[in-house]
């Protein structure tokens, strides 16, 4: 009997502490709309990331209302309204957050990036930037296009190069 009102204190004193209650644990992101690397994302689409603690509370909600940018390929910042919810009024969403973007375009490069800063109410900070790189409708990857263009002409060097060797080794 003695044993077991022992534990149960030790249970007691283990959720007064926090323990159990995720403190220990980083923030992170649990979900997102938009993926990294996803392509034809509709320009009107809004983007809700979900993340595992509580980033609406007062207390951090004007802090983590800047932790979130929005730039197109060229580095130009892409207006965007950042929603946060009243994680007094939607307990449900205090791990929302919802991006609209006032105007992306189509056949364009986007890099969303959440800040380190990002902070949730128990003080857990993301452990590093957070980038989702996404494109429009119409986007066309230069660099995988010149890799188009480049492979060729090097599978033609590398055969001329293994001819001329074989030629010099008869």
């Amino acid at each position: 009997m003695r044993l077991l009102s022992h534990i149960a204190a030790l249970a007691l004193l283990s959720i007064s502490a926090g323990a159990g209650s995720g403190q220990d644990m980083p923030l992170a992101l649990e979900s997102s709309t938009v993926v990294h690397g996803e392509t034809e994302v509709e320009t009107g689409r809004e983007i809700k990331l979900v993340f595992s603690k509580n980033i609406s509370n007062i207390a951090v909600r004007d802090n983590n209302l800047g932790c979130f940018t929005l730039t197109d390929s060229a580095g130009a910042a892409v207006p965007a309204e950042i929603v946060l919810f009243d994680d007094q009024l939607e307990r449900e969403r205090r791990n929302d957050v919802v991006i609209k973007p006032a105007a992306m375009k189509e056949a364009e490069c986007y890099r969303l990036t959440v800040s380190t800063n990002l902070t949730a109410k128990n003080g857990a900070n993301l452990p590093e930037e957070l980038v989702v790189v996404f494109s429009t409708p119409g986007y066309e990857d230069k660099r995988s296009s010149a890799l188009l263009l480049i492979a060729p002409a090097a599978m033609a060097i590398i055969a001329a190069w293994i001819l001329t060797k074989r030629r010099h080794a008869d």
